[in-house]
């Protein structure tokens, strides 16, 4: 339903005050425990809530939002009655899921799980005849008969059952085999566990696993997909028996956002920004509104002039998945939101985009861009030539492109993303080498920020923050060549997480060490030794040779304890 009188500036004329009154009584039916709801006015744009009251002394006083006119944040779900026909199958309970799988199936719930082995031996359906299968299995009923579940909204419900509460995937086929057994001959319903991902596979709502170095060093992707060693480390790609280590969860970022132009409103929404979206000096209503994404547009005319390029934003941090059971296990999923939408559809947990799911125990750390590889190249892919895909909205085909334009993390996780350590003197990463810091009790402190202030400022000339007047300039700004620059005179670092990699993890055995020992006048056998004019480190007593390895690790992997007295240390030795 569309409200035109949301458009009228006359907020006291007849026409906008029975619409006040029309939106009050539909917001009644949305309020909260609390006898709360959203207020859709020009301040607060559905982004906070308020009593019914208040919500119309806010329409009145100072106006609902003009771009408002489909009331999605208080029950309205638009339905287009030229769609259904009087033969269709429709499902009332599902319609919202009619109107999105009409428009590409978007459940958002639950994922059907690697689909690695699915195209293995036949080629996926490309083009518009993917989602055909999809509206087929949308419009036929379960069974002759059925008038409330269709073949795809009951394997929806079903799968969505199977996540929530944890099935296996053998329950979950003896289910489906007991199902088919019992509905009437000729039904629709999927016989096997395989089927039904090959359904849901469809819609895009799988994930690729691959595996990962145990040190974190590599991934087994693109030219090492088929090693058995990492590239890096030579450590064994498998525990045993072909089980990776650790697997990285990859979700393709192309197919999901050709899923939000499939669908004809969220093809509408993602070109908000710049169709819908009123510009008005000094009102910051909308990323777009700001000088980050105007400078943008600026630099590259060629992606902003198509108001259907997508301007994604990078968000990860580490969680722990097994709640309070455990608080050494940590993993990060790399999260991606669409810029393109209206202010209240950005944040929405519908419309964010899981990239990737880096796996733990310990966090990647500096490591973080190994697991970003595959990302990274289909950004590359999406931001030089793009991808074909449909635009419901204009029923026509266009090249998608999408750019990440920022990322969102607390400090930390900033050091992960940019490579700039967030530690130390140096920490800042807008002053870069020029970072004002102290060292006071064993801590590094920042005291350097009033630079930024106007010269004249009170601020500037107040002994309270470190005992001394702020009389120098903000640092310069860093140009993007000269960042580059640096970059380039990086030293190569070796990746990952190696016991002995030196690169990564500080050594105890150290020169200075070694001459400890001598200034103590103990262990004379561990001294540097010179040696034709250079310094060696005897090995230590504990060391063994390669011989003796081997020899150690047969005896624990011969070592048999009694139950419950220690764990089963011999699985941990490979052959």
């Amino acid at each position: 339903m569309d409200h035109q009188w949301v458009k009228n500036g006359d907020r006291v004329s007849l026409e906008y005050v029975n619409g006040v009154k029309e939106f009050l009584n539909i917001a009644q039916h949305t309020l909260n425990s609390n006898w709360l709801t959203l207020c859709p006015c020009a301040n607060c744009l559905n982004s906070r809530l308020q009593n019914i009251g208040i919500i119309a002394a806010h329409l009145i006083n100072i106006g609902i939002d003009k771009s408002y006119t489909r009331w999605v944040h208080h029950g309205e779900v638009e339905v287009d009655e030229e769609d259904a026909g009087p033969d269709d199958f429709v499902n009332d309970e599902f319609s919202g899921l009619r109107e999105g799988l009409e428009d590409a199936i978007g459940h958002h719930l639950f994922n059907i799980g690697p689909t690695n082995d699915l195209f293995e031996n036949q080629q996926p359906v490309i083009g518009n005849a993917r989602y055909e299968k999809l509206h087929e299995a949308l419009s036929n009923p379960l069974y002759e008969g059925c008038k409330n579940s269709s073949t795809l909204t009951f394997v929806v419900k079903l799968m969505n059952l199977k996540v929530m509460n944890k099935w296996s995937d053998n329950s979950f086929e003896m289910l489906l085999k007991l199902i088919h057994e019992v509905l009437p001959d000729s039904n629709n319903c999927p016989e096997s566990y395989y089927d039904v991902r090959m359904l849901l596979c469809e819609a895009g709502l799988g994930y690729e696993l691959i595996d990962v170095c145990q040190y974190d060093c590599a991934i087994f992707y693109g030219d090492n997909k088929d090693a058995i060693a990492c590239p890096v480390c030579q450590s064994s790609r498998y525990v045993r028996n072909k089980i990776a280590h650790k697997k990285l969860r990859l979700f393709p970022l192309a197919p999901r956002l050709k899923l939000l132009y499939a669908s004809r409103h969220k093809a509408k929404d993602m070109q908000w920004h710049k169709e819908v979206r009123k510009e008005e000096a000094g009102v910051l209503r909308h990323p777009a509104d700001g000088k980050a994404c105007k400078h943008f547009d600026k630099l590259y005319p060629d992606f902003s002039d198509d108001p259907r390029s997508v301007r994604l934003g990078l968000a990860s941090d580490g969680f722990n998945p097994f709640s309070n059971m455990t608080t050494s296990h940590c993993m990060w999923p790399v999260i991606l939101m669409s810029y393109n939408m209206p202010p209240w559809s950005i944040m929405h947990k519908s419309n964010y985009l899981l990239t990737l799911l880096i796996p733990g125990p310990k966090s990647p750390g500096k490591d973080f861009d190994v697991f970003l590889r595959p990302l990274v190249d289909e950004l590359k892919v999406l931001w030089c030539d793009g991808v074909e895909a449909f635009d419901e909205y204009s029923k026509s085909q266009f090249s998608l492109r999408a750019a990440v334009i920022w990322t969102i993390s607390d400090f930390p996780a900033y050091a992960y993303l940019s490579g700039w350590s967030t530690m130390g003197k140096l920490a800042c990463p807008v002053c870069l080498e020029y970072t004002r810091s102290i060292r006071i009790r064993g801590k590094q402190s920042y005291v350097g920020h009033r630079c930024f202030l106007s010269k004249k400022h009170r601020w500037r000339k107040s002994l309270e923050f470190d005992g001394k007047e702020e009389k120098r300039e903000r640092p310069r700004q860093f140009t993007n060549d000269y960042i580059l620059q640096q970059l380039e005179d990086i030293p190569v670092c070796t990746t990952g997480k190696v016991p002995n990699n030196g690169d990564r993890k500080r050594k105890r055995d150290t020169t200075k060490a070694r001459l400890d020992l001598e200034d103590l006048k103990i262990r004379k056998e561990q001294r540097l030794k010179e040696r034709n004019g250079k310094y060696e480190k005897p090995h230590a007593d504990f060391t063994l040779t390669k011989d003796e390895c081997v020899e150690f690790f047969k005896f624990i992997k011969s070592v048999r304890l009694p139950d419950g007295y220690a764990s089963n240390v011999s699985r941990y030795v490979t052959s």
